[in-house]
């Protein structure tokens, strides 16, 4: 019954009749268009994939919304004719697009990128991750700019004085030092007599 009803001619008429309306180039020229950000020849993980297709929705939308506005003009066309069709298609040529929206996407990539790098650069060489390392920088600035605010109560290091700390230590070892040899003295001294 169904092969009957399909290839009835009267149903192939009005096949082609209700199918002369319906194009699929919008769909045809946003999938030519998505292969420049995700080419079938190359294996990328389900997350870049759906990255790279949110770009191509984005380039292709900006397009779209030029067309609508008048931004962009014809260049060329061509009739393609269909077999059972009752319109005739034109495949237009359209100038280039402007997407501002790739420049803002670049910058801002750039600057998450430069913030990741800093990160990890930070986490290498050991800076924690509170803010004791910015408050020194900043301290540190204020310092080289002579107005150091608040931390005006800090003293300068001075070479003088580490060197006063050191010799300080070097005495309390030599006195440490006699202390014990006084006293295996005093033990020898006992155990002679």
């Amino acid at each position: 019954m169904v092969r009957e009803l399909l290839y009835k001619p009267s149903f192939e008429k009005a096949f082609l009749s209700a199918t002369a309306l319906a194009d699929t180039a919008i769909n045809e020229s946003f999938h030519s268009l998505s292969l420049m950000y995700s080419s079938k020849r190359f294996h990328c993980s389900p997350h870049y994939y759906r990255l790279k297709t949110k770009l191509s929705v984005l380039h292709y939308n900006s397009l779209v919304m030029q067309d609508l506005l008048g931004m962009r003009w014809e260049t060329g066309n061509t009739k393609l004719t269909r077999k059972g069709k009752v319109i005739i298609a034109v495949k237009r040529k359209r100038g280039p697009g402007v997407h501002e929206w790739r420049r803002e996407i670049m910058v801002e990539s750039l600057r998450v990128r430069e913030e990741i790098n800093e990160q990890q650069y930070a986490r290498r060489i050991g800076i924690p991750d509170d803010d004791v390392y910015d408050e020194v920088i900043k301290w540190w600035e204020e310092k080289e700019e002579g107005t150091l605010g608040e931390y005006e109560e800090w003293e300068e290091w001075n070479e003088e004085d580490a060197d006063e700390g050191e010799e300080e230590e070097e005495n309390e070892e030599e006195i440490d030092g006699n202390e014990e040899r006084e006293r295996e003295a005093r033990i020898s001294d006992e155990e002679g007599i």
